[in-house]
């Protein structure tokens, strides 16, 4: 199997994050596998920014291939607030 980082450590997104990459020959590894705290300010204005800034972040630390995503909630009404501002 190859090796894939995850820049999050949130159990639910790394088990998405698994079972969608392990059939595909990937095994996610997490900072906790390896033993890294991986604390990174979100100053991105979108998701895709944020997420960039934790897989570069994780992929400096390790030289290793690094993935990430952000989410947030996206209200239509809210003109989409609060988007990336959400926690």
């Amino acid at each position: 199997m190859k090796e894939i980082l995850l820049a999050s450590n949130n159990k639910h997104k790394v088990s998405e994050f698994r079972h969608s990459l392990e059939p595909l020959g990937f095994y996610v590894y997490t900072p906790a596998d390896l033993g890294i705290k991986l604390d990174v300010e979100e100053t991105g204005q979108t998701f895709e920014e944020n997420a960039l800034l934790k897989s570069q972040k994780l992929f400096e630390l390790t030289k290793k291939p690094s993935l990430a995503d952000d989410s947030g909630i996206c209200v239509l009404a809210l003109g989409g607030k609060p988007g990336v501002y959400s926690s």
